[in-house]
């Protein structure tokens, strides 16, 4: 398989996250539109793909500032009209993370709207529901930090939820109708475990990982906004350093830094996670470090990314797509390639890498695409590019 260079980030722009978004010109072909956040100087660039070469091209305006410090998350509202961009904040102890509104405008230029503050400090990501109703911010730490309870201290995070006006992308906060505080008013957030890190909406559920103790904290999406404490209020991983998580369908995926592998789960009632009878899936034999993954629109390709590996040169990491696919629950040794493609029939399990490329070789980050098997070559690049609302590296 042949891949192809679409662009090079400069090292200012340290990729934390790209984002291409589809849409529907008059012509009838999809025009793909990429932002990426840089940490450095807190900016958002903005890249248009082109339709048959999947070449890019630098949006009017761009770089745009991200309004505030340390960009760290993007999402994009369903039907593709507002970016809402979450800034950490120069530190925890200042609490002075936000998120940034942006509308999306011709050939996909961003124009600032509004900046909103969670109740926590220190966001770290965020997500939108599939009907574009609904925003979650996730807090590293929820406003209870550090708070002492029957001799236990409270070290955990929160989710904020937002309404969104889906004609000015303005936000308004859901309230907690579950849990009123001491003065008898309704919490501001939904609190979750220690340290979380990202989160990810699957069907009717939001499922949160939490590195501070290795688990996946559960909330059902229940009306007008609300997050439902589930039975299951905590998923046990077994993990050592779970890294990201993906939810695709009836299937949730896992990377663990720590054993090297992806611990791929089905979803149930209540919000549970089942580990697949397989089990925990091997990474490459010769990568290392992989921290975030992602499926294609069909649900088809697992993409996972690794940060390192001994073959690696300095600041590159490696771009894996997996197959998933069932073959009488018998399962498949991975094979040597830089990425790895595997082809889900069914249940979600993770087998036999297939192809692959190295990503960021030198000071930055090199995005590229490749073929998809059965598609068109003209198609590859536009099906892979836009095969996920959004991708955190």
């Amino acid at each position: 398989m042949r891949l192809s260079r679409i662009g090079r980030i400069s090292k200012a722009f340290v990729v934390s996250i790209a984002l291409v978004l589809g849409m529907s010109a008059c012509g009838g072909y999809t025009v793909g539109f990429m932002w990426v956040l840089g940490t450095q100087y807190n900016q958002i660039s903005g890249f248009k793909i082109d339709d048959y070469t999947g070449n890019l091209t630098t949006m009017v305006n761009s770089p745009y500032s991200s309004g505030g410090t340390d960009p760290v998350a993007l999402t994009v509202r369903v039907g593709g009209n507002f970016v809402f961009v979450v800034n950490k904040g120069t530190s925890v102890a200042k609490c002075d993370g936000n998120v940034s509104v942006f509308a999306v405008g011709e050939d996909g230029i961003l124009t600032y709207q509004e900046t909103y503050y969670t109740p926590g400090c220190s966001p770290v990501w965020d997500a939108v529901d599939a009907t574009g109703t609904f925003l979650y911010v996730l807090d590293s730490q929820s406003p209870a930090y550090g708070t002492v309870t029957n001799g236990v201290t409270d070290l955990n995070g929160d989710i904020t939820v937002f309404q969104i006006d889906p004609s000015t992308g303005r936000l308004q906060i859901i309230p907690n109708q579950s849990i009123k505080n001491v003065a008898g008013q309704q919490l501001n957030y939904f609190e979750v475990g220690p340290a979380p890190t990202m989160m990810r909406v699957g069907g009717s559920c939001l499922y949160t990982l939490d590195s501070g103790d290795q688990t996946i904290y559960p909330y059902g999406v229940g009306s007008s906004g609300q997050l439902v404490v589930e039975s299951n209020s905590r998923v046990q991983t077994g993990g050592t350093n779970i890294t990201s998580i993906n939810a695709s369908g009836s299937y949730v995926y896992l990377t663990d830094a720590g054993t090297n592998e992806i611990l791929p789960y089905t979803t149930g009632s209540g919000c549970s996670l089942s580990a697949q009878v397989a089990g925990a899936v091997p990474n490459l034999p010769l990568t290392l470090d992989p921290v975030f993954s992602m499926t294609d629109s069909k649900n088809k390709f697992l993409y996972v990314l690794n940060r390192g590996g001994p073959d690696l040169g300095s600041g590159e990491s490696l771009f894996g797509r997996q197959r998933a696919r069932v073959h009488g629950g018998r399962s498949f040794e991975p094979v040597r390639v830089h990425l790895e493609l595997q082809r889900r029939h069914g249940d979600g399990q993770v087998h036999q890498p297939e192809h692959g490329a190295a990503l960021g070789a030198g000071a930055g980050l090199d995005v590229c695409v490749g073929g998809t098997g059965d598609v068109p070559r003209r198609e590859r690049k536009r099906r892979l590019a836009g095969s996920s609302g959004s991708s955190r590296a």
